[in-house]
């Protein structure tokens, strides 16, 4: 009996202790076709998952400011944990041989495009205002702003804490205003097949029928972006409808 009881407890333990990765793996790549459609009882600020690696969501090649081609032609690398997207190879060398000189022009444009979605005023880290200088920091095609540069050390300590941070407070403020009824990738009315799955791509809220979908927004962040942009207005501000579609 005491054998028996031992194997008993190992197994559930070997199951229990399976159950976080299983729900890691659901949540982690592009393929997400497997995917059970039911999502009840989430809360509807809530995001799934903090992503440690935003998409590149810009719609220009980072070396030559070329127009991306259709993504089957895009070359995708990840450079030091960062996704990034190239028009053809001959771009991305060129990258290679001064990747700080082209990160250094590439960082302003995504804080320029991030800046009207940002969702608080205070540091993610500290929780005190971000103040007058606040500091604009680009982590994985991701804008992190901090009332200081101390505070960016203590991110980088424990940046999956922070995004989660970041992403519910990105989810909270935009999902009362936010501007489509349906799935930007299936066209399906968001609520038809369960709760919504929230999904925090450059600081913007996307909301999807299901999980199934998240592959094809991860894979085309350009496309749908621009569908979601063209409807959203700044809450309380107006004065970025100019450059909203603005993703140089």
């Amino acid at each position: 009996m005491s054998r028996y009881f031992s194997y008993t407890l190992i197994c559930l333990a070997l199951i229990l202790g399976a159950a976080p990765l299983v729900n890691a793996q659901q949540h982690s790549g592009h393929d997400h076709e497997g995917h059970d459609h039911t999502h009840g009882g989430q809360d509807a600020a809530a995001v799934e998952h903090a992503k440690l690696d935003d998409p590149y969501y810009l719609k220009t090649d980072p070396v030559t400011g070329e127009t991306l081609p259709e993504l089957g032609k895009q070359v995708r690398v990840t450079h030091e944990g960062r996704k990034l997207r190239f028009a053809n190879e001959a771009n991305h060398a060129a990258f290679l041989e001064a990747p700080a000189k082209f990160i250094t022009a590439l960082d302003p444009q995504m804080v320029a495009d991030q800046l009207e979605h940002y969702p608080t005023q205070t540091c993610v880290v500290s929780n005190e205002p971000l103040g007058d200088e606040p500091v604009d920091f680009v982590y994985r095609n991701r804008l992190v702003r901090f009332c200081c540069k101390g505070c960016r050390g203590d991110f980088l300590k424990n940046p999956d804490a922070y995004l989660k941070k970041l992403n519910e407070a990105v989810a909270a403020k935009q999902v009362e205003n936010y501007p489509l009824k349906t799935c930007p990738v299936s066209k399906l009315e968001l609520g038809s097949m369960g709760e919504p799955v929230n999904v925090v791509i450059a600081n913007r809220l996307v909301r999807l029928c299901c999980a199934g979908c998240e592959g094809q927004l991860i894979d085309d962040p350009v496309g749908f972006l621009s569908v979601l942009d063209a409807e959203r207005r700044p809450s309380g501000d107006d004065e970025h409808d100019g450059h909203r579609h603005n993703h140089q």
